[in-house]
């Protein structure tokens, strides 16, 4: 550190002033009194979780994105780096005794570091929500409609809706695999088809599936990462038989109503293969990053001894204060 640098701020993160301290609060409060008003509660977990936790629980997050630093015993500690594990351990040990649904609210930091961090901060404060319990369209609709109305209780009420599903690239890399198999190939690397997908690098894409010519399942994922837009999208994917992803997009569509401004993304992917269903982003007008992202994660509370279906979302409350200057 050079001299005069011990009093600044470390890199990624930033002090708050009164005008920003009263918007944060502000929308903290009316983001809350709507998720009490559903019925769900409000819990707190320790900044400081063990290493071990995040990565058994099988976490998409890469462990040079973690903070890391030692207890007096020499136990590797993080940063919390995400809220929905700690919640996750948090339901598995302490809530084992009671009876899902649980419908459970965050609101607190988060801390990440990320040399493809896009100019955020190294800690943001989230706030967001779990449904612990229900699965199926009825429950990820509750979760989607939460979160255009929090955002409409903040005073933002032309945000828009993104919808993908996990099960489309899932199950076209699984059919890849197997009729890569039966001509003889290499089996795909999942993690990498994905990782291009979700960076939406077209040109080394089809580089990577080039060498499975014309395997129905490549010509498929060649298609999905087009698939964008309206309502129409579900007729055009029928053709690539995903028909359970699509079945549950249909039925979310039609929960949601007309009156949702809504677009489909069939090439939405996560990373690594933490959620299992749902995914959505949340977008404000001007703002090219998504405000909220959320989605279905049906197999992460088993690893914490509680196998229940979940879905949630995490809300950026310092690109919604940013936004709402």
């Amino acid at each position: 550190m050079t001299a005069g640098n011990w009093a600044a701020t470390p890199e990624g993160s930033r002090d708050l002033l009164f005008d920003e301290c009263a918007r944060r609060r502000r929308n903290e409060a009316c983001i809350t009194e709507v998720l009490c008003h559903h019925g769900y509660s409000e819990v707190m977990t320790p900044a400081l979780e063990y290493y071990d936790t995040q990565i058994q629980s099988g976490s998409p997050l890469q462990q040079e994105q973690m903070f890391k630093l030692t207890d007096r015993e020499g136990r590797l500690l993080v940063l919390r780096p995400d809220n929905t594990t700690p919640i996750a351990r948090l339901v598995g040990t302490r809530l084992k005794a009671n009876q899902p649904p649980f419908r459970l609210y965050y609101s607190q930091p988060v801390f990440r570091s990320d040399s493809s961090h896009k100019g955020l901060s190294t800690q943001r404060w989230q706030a967001g929500l779990e449904l612990i319990g229900p699965s199926g369209a009825d429950a990820d609709a509750e979760v989607l409609l939460l979160a255009l109305a929090v955002l409409k209780a903040c005073g933002i009420d032309n945000a828009h809706l993104e919808l993908g599903h996990a099960g489309c690239f899932d199950t076209l890399v699984s059919a890849l695999a197997k009729q890569a198999q039966a001509a003889g190939l290499a089996a795909p690397d999942a993690a990498q088809l994905r990782d291009l997908m979700a960076k939406k690098n077209y040109p080394a894409l089809d580089e990577a599936l080039a060498v499975y010519g014309d395997c129905p399942a490549a010509r498929s994922l060649h298609e999905l990462v087009l698939l964008f837009g309206g309502r129409e999208v579900l007729k055009q994917a029928e053709r690539l038989q995903l028909t359970q992803p699509v079945a549950h997009l249909a039925q979310l569509m039609s929960r949601l109503g007309d009156d949702v401004p809504v677009s489909l993304d069939l090439g939405l992917v996560g990373p690594l293969n933490y959620y299992t269903g749902l995914m959505f982003q949340v977008f404000l007008p001007d703002c090219g990053v998504p405000v909220i992202t959320g989605g279905r994660y049906d197999n992460l509370l088993g690893r914490f001894g509680a196998a229940l279906p979940a879905v949630g979302f995490a809300l950026d409350l310092d690109l919604l204060s940013e936004v709402r200057a």
